[in-house]
């Protein structure tokens, strides 16, 4: 069953140094509860930590859509480590490039999602 309702609220904007954009919408589903999901590019986890921390912070927010966090298969777990409230899982087309030989040059892709445990 499709919920019924509607984006009350989007905002785009720049956190921080005024570099990493933002997206946050807000879905009313006109029983008086509130639905919030962002959409943030991190440009690598360790560059995105802290403004990633402070939205896991942010009460109305129930999941957070990340890009280009730069982990490896294996650290992908890493995205449990962010915010004891919220649970992450993702992807990463890293596996294809560290397979065959010895990664040169920038990390690229992933997306991920960390959602609310409560």
């Amino acid at each position: 069953m499709r919920p019924t309702g509607q984006v009350v609220h989007c905002v785009t904007g720049m956190c921080g140094l005024g570099v990493l954009p933002i997206l946050m919408a807000t879905y009313n589903n006109n029983l008086n509860s509130v639905f919030c999901v962002a959409s943030y590019n991190l440009h690598g986890l360790n560059n995105g930590r802290s403004y990633l921390r402070e939205l896991c912070d942010n009460p109305h927010l129930f999941v957070i859509a990340v890009q280009e966090h730069w982990l490896t298969p294996n650290n992908i777990q890493s995205l449990n480590n962010i915010h004891p409230d919220f649970v992450g899982f993702g992807v990463s087309p890293m596996c294809h490039r560290l397979k065959p030989s010895i990664y040169i040059g920038c990390p690229y892709g992933s997306v991920a999602f960390l959602a609310l445990i409560h």
